[in-house]
């Protein structure tokens, strides 16, 4: 039975390799069962008794188990080997291996199936980048000529990390061969690492004897460092280079070294020129050239020695200086004791002298701290843990510290190494205050502490630089009508009360985010911001007549006076705080010219501007119920096909006296008014209407206001625009401006994100006009950028637009974004841009805006060679 089943578990190493437990527990049943027919053929009853003398099946549940045990333990003898291993039968098939084979070699563990071919297993090896610049026909060739050589052998690899490996080969009469795989790149890393530190280490170092204290090796340094030639150190013991009495310790020393050992005291050394020198040696045990040997390596520490009287001399200026210093100084040790502070410590935070000891605790310190108000927030616990946790920061950082009573404190923490750490105490509580009075009187007025003119400049520039036509502000420059005589009447204190008290009314007229300034004698200014404009200026103007016209009692006189306004509004009346408060002051002399107690605008004109406005505004309102809105279409040329892509839509008004207003009239007016949006939806919901009409793929694009996107029902209401229309997402277009993403980026980004996945494309419009368009390509992908009609008009005689154009087309092209030119009038435009690369035009070259009436003959116009584009 036991030939039966060596032959069945040869047959099956043969055929698959797969020896594992199942296999072999197989086996051993099909080798019983084979037997126990045989037996039975025979009519033997006791020769189905097994071996042992138990039955044919206890026999072989025996035999089982014992595989199993077997098994069991090979698996695990292998699997915690340190070494890789595998096995390979003659046809170069995988038999056996192991986990760390697996993991050596980054190989996946379906490699490791039995039966799996060498070849399979190198391809994977040269995969994962082991042998760079072989293939793998080279690497089996060189497999094989070792099989070939039917004897055991050892050799290296180095793998594409650096690690190197030992591979032991030993072949099998069958023509497999078993391998084992050990990483040395450690011990060999160690071994250069040793002799690239003993012989090339500035560090005087040697190895000796232990038993004989004969020298057995000195590297360079020790060698110039001594002046003893190589031969003359071989030929001495550690004893010769050392005073005789020292010749008991020295021996003690060398039977105390083990894995380390460092000196207590400095030895005494002589040199070869019999000069004396004092060093610390530092000794490591070894085993070299198999004897027990010592590692030795020295410090001169002679000049160190002769320091040593200097040193206690700086640490006694060291001592002086921190004693002097104007800011506190502490040293905590790595347990949070205190190692030193000076007198300025104790001093900034009231500490007795017991807390200045060494060793008080760190947390002893804190609490004193808190019980005497010398603390930061809210909660006196939580200061002190903060506290705690910034001084075990193994990092440097400075805090400031504002107390209780008002004091502040700039605490810098630095850590040391090995743990602990120093800190300096700053009371900059007098500086902040001093700087703090500096900084309010250089922008303050003194009288009245009002914003001097320096700080509404400032104000002025901050707003400006943020103000966009949707969202005006306004100037007011306002001086105290007969100021002039009380002055000289009543004397300088009452003036100056006068005029304290005039700053307290006008106060009391503005807004929370408005700024009042005195500018100088009885001339005040006014920054309006976040108001309808020129509604909110009018009003308080009316304001502030009404209040300083009111008499001021003052010390018991009577004083009546008024005031007279000069307003100008940003960006209408200009972008520059000196000319806007330039108008505002030639508002403030019209107003005086025309009796004074009054306001005037900037513009002589503007009264009757403001009446036209209040009219345009009531007939505005009932435009869109009365249909006199129309949208006007104007194409859009593809350069690269010349061919009409599509077209934009721009909205007209038909007023019934005044004929055609321009939408830069009504637009702006329409958005101040809130009735932008009901129009909006009037025109989306129109131009996609008219657009379904035309030949698919000519798109239409629509203009957004900002004040569209306010609204939470934008996405809702292109969604219906397209559903009632009929028109595929892909032919309308949205055209969008910077002041769009100005003013709710995350908001307005969510919502373009929507209409693009809806499938709506998205256009910034005017690109370059703004101040942060990168910024906002960067934030959205937009699908194309509209270059402004300004660039355009000068290109064939300026360098810079020609520039301009170059840079937004080149942008285009890389971020895969359509470029269009807006107000192309001639051809010489069209050919610099076509020679920019620009990707469409508009214009009135092509035609200027028309009524859908006449876009269908347009479109058959642009279909045939009589106009295709030059």
């Amino acid at each position: 039975m036991h030939e039966l089943l060596a032959k069945q578990l040869a047959e099956a190493t043969r055929a698959s390799g797969d020896i594992d437990l199942a296999t072999l527990t197989r086996l051993v049943s099909n080798a019983y069962d084979e037997a126990d027919r045989k037996q039975r053929g025979k009519g033997s009853a006791s020769a189905r008794a097994g071996t042992t003398g138990l039955p044919a099946s206890a026999d072989r549940e025996l035999l089982v188990a014992e595989v199993k045990t077997q098994n069991l333990r090979f698996e695990t003898a292998v699997e915690n080997m340190t070494q890789g291993l595998c096995m390979f039968d003659g046809e170069k098939k995988l038999i056996i291996c192991n986990r760390h084979w697996l993991d050596l070699f980054g190989l996946p563990a379906a490699l490791g199936k039995p039966g799996t071919s060498f070849r399979m297993i190198m391809e994977a090896r040269l995969a994962n980048g082991h042998y760079p610049g072989r293939t793998i026909d080279e690497l089996l060739a060189e497999r094989e000529s070792i099989h070939k050589e039917r004897k055991a052998k050892t050799f290296e690899q180095r793998l594409r990390d650096g690690r190197v490996v030992q591979t032991y080969h030993q072949p099998m009469a069958d023509g497999g061969w078993v391998a084992t795989f050990e990483d040395v790149t450690d011990r060999l890393r160690a071994e250069a690492s040793f002799r690239l530190l003993f012989d090339s280490n500035p560090v005087p170092m040697w190895v000796y004897d232990r038993g004989t204290l004969r020298f057995l090796a000195i590297n360079d340094a020790a060698l110039a460092h001594y002046g003893y030639s190589r031969e003359q150190f071989l030929s001495m013991t550690l004893l010769d280079i050392r005073p005789a009495e020292d010749r008991e310790r020295a021996l003690q020393y060398v039977r105390s070294v083990s894995e380390t050992y460092v000196t207590d005291r400095a030895w005494r050394h002589y040199k070869a020129d019999g000069s004396e020198i004092y060093v610390l040696a530092y000794g490591r045990a070894l085993t070299h050239e198999g004897r027990d040997a010592v590692l030795c390596a020295v410090v001169d520490v002679t000049e160190r020695r002769r320091a040593v009287y200097e040193l206690r001399t700086q640490n006694m200026r060291f001592e002086a200086a921190i004693e002097n210093m104007t800011q506190g100084l502490a040293m905590f040790d790595g347990e949070r004791r205190l190692i030193v502070c000076n007198r300025r410590y104790a001093e900034v935070y009231s500490l007795p002298p017991e807390l200045v000891r060494p060793g008080t605790t760190h947390r002893q310190i804190l609490e004193h701290r808190v019980a005497a108000g010398a603390y930061s927030g809210p909660d006196p616990a939580a200061y002190i843990q903060s506290r705690i946790v910034n001084a075990d920061e193994a990092k440097p950082s400075t805090k400031l510290l504002e107390f209780p009573d008002g004091r502040a404190v700039v605490v810098s923490h630095q850590p040391m190494p090995g743990g602990g750490w120093v800190s300096t105490h700053e009371d900059i509580t007098e500086r902040r205050r001093a700087e703090a009075r500096i900084e309010h009187m250089a922008r303050h007025d003194a009288l009245t502490d009002l914003p001097n003119r320096v700080l509404l400049r400032e104000e002025l520039e901050q707003h400006l630089g943020r103000v966009r036509r949707s969202e005006p502000l306004a100037v007011l420059c306002l001086d105290l009508d007969h100021f002039k005589a009380v002055n000289d009447s009543l004397g300088h204190p009452l003036g100056d009360a006068l005029l304290q008290a005039a700053a307290s009314r006008i106060r009391t007229c503005v807004g929370d985010a408005d700024t009042v300034a005195r500018l100088g004698g009885d001339e005040f200014a006014i920054l309006q911001v976040a108001a309808e404009q020129p509604n909110s200026a009018t009003g308080l103007a009316q304001r502030l007549v009404q209040a300083l016209g009111q008499p001021f009692d003052l010390s018991g006189h009577q004083v009546v006076i008024g005031t007279s306004v000069g307003i100008a509004l940003a960006p209408f009346d200009g972008n520059d705080p000196d000319q806007l408060l330039k108008n505002a002051d030639m508002g403030l002399y019209r107003a005086k010219a025309d009796g004074r107690g009054t306001f005037r605008f900037f513009e002589p004109e503007m009264d009757a501007k403001m009446k036209v406005r209040r009219a345009l505004e009531v007939d505005l309102r009932k435009a869109l119920g009365n249909g006199e809105f129309e949208l006007f279409y104007q194409p859009i040329v593809n350069l690269e096909h010349n061919q009409l892509s599509g077209f934009e839509a721009l909205l007209r008004w038909h007023h019934p006296q005044r004929g055609l207003v321009s939408p830069a009239e009504f637009i702006p007016l329409a958005e101040e008014i809130g009735l932008i949006i009901p129009i909006g939806e009037w025109a989306l919901r129109k131009a996609c209407t008219d657009a379904k009409l035309w030949p698919d793929p000519i798109m239409v694009a629509v203009n957004l206001s900002p004040v569209q996107f306010k609204s939470k029902n934008l996405v809702s209401t292109v969604i219906s625009a397209l559903a009632s229309s009929g028109l595929p997402p892909k032919r309308l277009e949205v055209e969008i401006t910077e002041t769009v993403l100005i003013q709710d980026n995350d908001t307005t980004l969510a919502v373009l994100h929507q209409l693009r996945d809806l499938g709506v494309r998205i256009s910034m419009d005017d690109f370059g006009t703004g101040y942060s368009s990168l910024s906002y390509l960067r934030r959205f992908p937009f699908d194309k950028i509209k270059i402004d009609r300004s660039f355009i008009r000068d290109l064939a005689r300026r360098d810079d637009s020609r520039s301009i154009v170059r840079a937004v087309t080149g942008l285009g092209s890389s971020l895969g974004m359509v470029t269009t030119a807006e107000g192309v009038e001639t051809d010489e435009q069209l050919r610099l841009l076509r020679a920019e690369g620009c990707t469409q035009v508009q214009g009135f070259l092509f035609s200027p805006p028309k009524p859908l009436r006449e876009i269908a003959e347009l479109i058959e116009k642009f279909r045939g060679p009589a106009r295709a584009v030059a």
